[in-house]
């Protein structure tokens, strides 16, 4: 899987989204919802597909370049926990707030799917 096609698998995951401006920066959500033969779950792991963690935040950062019509890099990121996993066909929504920063965009995101907490956490993101 390359990165160019896992965006674009990614793209086909997203259901809806939306974002608008803040006076910190811009908030945004949305909400994916990943079929069986989404290649992100291909060896992870076989008999229980489980979405990766890294897949989830590459949901993240998906969105904040939606949002912000540019393309993004992961620079770093900061108190990320996960606490629930998501398989096939379980929604996943996410919601995040982007602070322009000097170097780049700060991105506070909390992922849920039903009523429960997936994920939380920062990335720090920077112009490709």
């Amino acid at each position: 899987m390359t990165k160019q096609s896992l965006l674009e698998d990614l793209g086909h995951a997203l259901q809806s989204w939306n974002c608008e401006a803040t006076p910190e920066g811009m908030s945004f959500s949305g909400s994916y919802c990943f079929p069986p033969d989404f290649p992100g779950f291909a060896g992870h792991f076989p008999g229980r597909a489980v979405l990766p963690a890294i897949l989830q935040l590459a949901a993240v950062r998906h969105l904040a370049e939606l949002s912000l019509s540019k393309k993004l890099l992961g620079r770093s990121c900061d108190h990320i926990k996960f606490r629930v996993v998501i398989g096939v066909d379980q929604p996943l929504d996410v919601q995040g707030s982007l602070c322009d920063q000097d170097d780049g965009w700060q991105v506070e995101f909390t992922l849920r799917s039903a009523d429960n907490k997936v994920a939380d956490g920062r990335l720090f993101l920077q112009e490709q």
